[in-house]
C-alpha cells in the first residue's frame, strides 16, 4: 500500500467514509493486497479451506480535520494514515459491535510495531491443534504484531475482550468479520 497519497486521492476516500464511525471501532477490508494470498492461505487452514471474505483488519484512531485517522499493521511496521479503503469492499463495526472509544487512543501506542508473516503460520497451527511449545510468548518476545493482534490488542487494552480466555494473539482479520456477522 502507498501511503503517500496526495489531498485528492485522501478527499476521494473521506468522502466514501460513514461519518457515524467513533474513534474505536473496527473495519475488516478486503484489500486485494499482494499480502492479500499469504493470509488468505493462512486463514483458509484455520476455516477448514473455506476462503475468508476479509484480509485486513483496521481501528480508527481518531478525527481531525473531518478526516479520519485510522491505525494499521503494514509489514514495515504499524502506521497512523487517513482512511484510504473507501475503494475495496469493507464493514466496519459501527451500530454492530460495541466497542470503547478509548481503543482507538490505545491503538495509536502500537505505530511502528513490526509486521511478522511468521504470526500467520503460527496461529495456523494453534488452530489445527497442532502443539508449538511457547508460541504465545516467542510471538509477543518478538514485540510484532499482525493487523488484528494490533486491534484485538488496542480493544483489549481499553477493557473490550472480544474472545475471553483466548490469547488476543490469536485473533485474525476473519475473527473480526465474524464479530461482524461476516
Amino acid at each position: 500500500m502507498d501511503i503517500n497519497m496526495d489531498g485528492n486521492e485522501i478527499m476521494r476516500s473521506v468522502r466514501k467514509m460513514p461519518w457515524a464511525v467513533q474513534p474505536g471501532e473496527f473495519c475488516v477490508i478486503s484489500t486485494g493486497s499482494r499480502a492479500g494470498p499469504w493470509i488468505t492461505f493462512a486463514e483458509q487452514i484455520v476455516n477448514h479451506g473455506k476462503r475468508p471474505l476479509w484480509d485486513h483488519v483496521v481501528i480508527a484512531s481518531r478525527w481531525e480535520n473531518d478526516i479520519l485517522y485510522i491505525v494499521e499493521a503494514q509489514p514495515h511496521g504499524a502506521v497512523e494514515v487517513p482512511w484510504h479503503y473507501g475503494a475495496h469492499p469493507y464493514k466496519w463495526s459501527t451500530g454492530i459491535v460495541d466497542t470503547p472509544f478509548a481503543a482507538g487512543e490505545a491503538s495509536r501506542k502500537y505505530i511502528g510495531v513490526g509486521y511478522s508473516f511468521l504470526d500467520y503460520e503460527a496461529i495456523a497451527l494453534h488452530y489445527m491443534h497442532i502443539p508449538i511449545p511457547h508460541v504465545e510468548h516467542y510471538i509477543n518476545d518478538t514485540g510484532h504484531m499482525i493487523c488484528s493482534q494490533l486491534v484485538n490488542q488496542a480493544e483489549t487494552d481499553a477493557g473490550k475482550n472480544f474472545w475471553p480466555g483466548e490469547w488476543v494473539g490469536y485473533a485474525m482479520p476473519s475473527d473480526f468479520g465474524r464479530l461482524l456477522g461476516s
